[in-house]
């Protein structure tokens, strides 16, 4: 991996996790072990797709009998939100600050 930044800081209450996110670029495809108690699937999605404001938007989820209106990315069949959107987001503000 080829380290290109690193992003701010994540604290999911919830778990009492602290996630220190870091993007950066690999020469191929990696072959992907899945966690199955922390990881669902592995979705690739072109960046292009992740910065394209349409796929923007929020959905209504329950947790724990709790309505929560999730801003996050509709790619596909895929919602993404919670702590992997809002760091989509901090990586789309600063790639869309450099152009």
């Amino acid at each position: 991996v080829t380290v290109i930044g690193k992003l701010s800081d994540v604290y999911i209450p919830l778990s009492n996790f602290n996630i220190t996110p870091f993007v950066g670029t690999i020469p191929e495809m990696p072959n992907f072990v899945l966690s199955k108690n922390e990881v669902e699937k592995v979705i690739i999605i072109p960046l292009k797709d992740l910065l394209n404001d349409k796929n923007k938007t929020s959905q209504v989820l329950y947790r724990q009998e709790q309505k929560i209106i999730a801003p996050g990315y509709k790619i596909g069949e895929n919602f993404i939100w919670g702590a992997t959107a809002m760091m989509i987001a901090e990586l789309e503000a600063m790639v869309k600050n450099e152009q």
